[in-house]
């Protein structure tokens, strides 16, 4: 994810990046969306909002 989809985009800052690599994804989906965790497109929570593909999180959230 962090090669194919950030860095690929011009997405290079350890302070962005790193928190990418850490915080795991299946920690905020249902059970099941395992084969899915990390393409590029948002995923149901399991509740009312959903979690933003992970450029979407970098262009809303900029760190740089």
């Amino acid at each position: 994810m962090i090669e194919n989809q950030l860095r690929s985009r011009g997405v290079k800052d350890p302070p962005v990046l790193r928190p990418m690599k850490e915080v795991l994804r299946e920690m905020f989906l249902p059970e099941g969306m395992a084969a899915f965790i990390y393409e590029d497109s948002q995923m149901p929570s399991g509740e009312v909002q959903t979690i933003s593909q992970p450029f979407t999180d970098f262009l809303l959230h900029p760190f740089t």
